[in-house]
């Protein structure tokens, strides 16, 4: 005998490109999809051992996750994108039974190194779309340092005064000066 199936809710995010990265986080935080600190995207994060997540060679990513997560929020990344803007469809289905139960989409247009933050909440009988936020993840540059004051030039040193202490006067001609002056002296004792 077959079990019942439980309801299921279905979030795509159809591209027409293959450059955007969705993840699903939970109230609580839990993550399915994509590790927003993998560089690559390549990194994939699971937090619920019943869900599905599958991207499909045309970029579009679905997830399939039990009904009873009642608010999420779809997270949308444009950090990898090519052009200026890009269009994606995000689709979300509540099926059971192979039936679906209610449907919501929207058209969103997002610009390169945005990131949307659109809350979902599902009721008995809705789907609810939120407002979307977006954060603009444009990468920073370190600015460039301002450039270094011109050193000041140093002052000129001051002339020492020659040793001596005579003003005008070097050592030597001091010491000739002195010897003529003993020479002197002694020629003039000798006479």
């Amino acid at each position: 005998m077959k079990g019942k199936s439980e309801p299921k809710v279905i979030v795509s995010v159809d591209q027409h490109e293959k450059n955007l990265f969705a993840r699903v986080v939970d109230d609580e935080g839990h993550i399915i999809g994509y590790d927003s600190d993998s560089l690559s995207r390549s990194k994939i994060e699971m937090d619920y051992s019943d869900v599905v997540y599958y991207r499909y060679p045309d970029g579009t990513t679905e997830f399939i996750l039990p009904a009873g997560l009642a608010n999420m929020t779809v997270i949308v990344d444009g950090g990898s994108m090519e052009e200026d803007e890009e269009t994606y469809t995000l689709d979300l289905k509540v099926v059971y039974d192979g039936s679906i139960l209610f449907e919501e989409a929207q058209d969103v247009s997002i610009s390169v190194y945005n990131e949307h933050s659109i809350p979902v909440s599902l009721n008995n009988d809705d789907i609810t779309l939120g407002e979307i936020k977006i954060s603009d993840n444009s990468p920073t540059s370190d600015p460039e340092p301002d450039p270094e004051p011109e050193p000041e030039p140093e002052p000129e040193p001051e002339p020492q005064p020659p040793l001596g202490g005579i003003p005008g006067f070097s050592v030597e001609s001091i010491i000739l000066g002195l010897i003529i002056a003993l020479f002197l002296i002694r020629s003039m004792r000798a006479s």
